[in-house]
């Protein structure tokens, strides 16, 4: 039996991503510390119905050290998201008490053009997150909520006033 027939359909199409894309960015990323480029596979033969399918882009560091996260693909969804230079340089420093990502600013801009290419060719839409709009607190939903908390209030409080009434004059008979 081959590997491929012990896979559910959707473990299967992501473990073939994860292969294809190891073979094309084989040669890693250069700069201060070499990096392997790798795209996780489904942990087992099946991905629980496409629950856990995201499968993440990492940065490894060739001689150890911590493994960066630098996006994710989604077979299901048809979605490749990754992260800007300037959102990993943010949460590096944050995470490594402002040390200093060790990526060349070019050489990881170009890792995305590359990625960009990889994942559109395999029919994945791809997108971006930069650092402002990870950061950015999540918008309240749209309401009218100053008028919205009066009408509550106001219904409340008679709602108490007739409560009130009612078991006064109920101990007055």
């Amino acid at each position: 039996m081959d590997d491929q027939a012990r896979y559910t359909h959707v473990a299967a199409k992501a473990v073939t991503l994860a292969d294809l894309f190891e073979e094309r960015f084989a040669a890693g990323l250069d700069g201060p510390v070499l990096f392997r480029i790798h795209l996780a596979s489904p942990d087992g033969p099946s991905t629980g119905g496409g629950k856990q399918v995201v499968q993440p882009i990492k940065l490894v560091p060739a001689d150890g050290g911590p493994t960066i996260v630098i996006g994710v693909a989604n077979t299901i969804k048809k979605t490749a998201e990754l992260r800007s230079y300037a959102l990993l340089t943010e949460q590096y420093a944050q995470r490594y008490k402002g040390a200093q990502l060790p990526i060349l600013a070019g050489a990881y801009r170009q890792l995305l053009a590359d990625f960009t290419a990889f994942f559109q060719a395999m029919s994945l839409s791809v997108s971006t997150v930069d650092a402002s709009r990870a950061l950015r607190p999540p918008t309240p939903p749209a309401s009218s909520s100053g008028a919205g908390v009066i009408v509550a209030l106001v219904v409340s409080v008679g709602a108490l006033v007739i409560a009130a009434w009612l078991v006064l004059s109920h101990l007055h008979r």
